[in-house]
């Protein structure tokens, strides 16, 4: 989530996220343990549906 934030910061958020296009699955493992706040969890659920289309 750190690396999102600082990316997303920098503007270089989508040449991160490409990153892992190359990969047929990504696991996000640990996140019970993870509290987020509310631009946390815009991140991850605009990367997720993003991948998913």
């Amino acid at each position: 989530m750190n690396q999102l934030k600082e990316h997303r910061s920098e503007r270089t958020l989508r040449s991160f996220e490409l990153k892992f296009e190359r990969y047929d699955l990504v696991m996000l493992d640990e996140l019970g343990y993870i509290s987020f706040d509310k631009e946390d969890l815009e991140l991850l659920f605009c990367y997720y549906v993003r991948e998913e289309n």
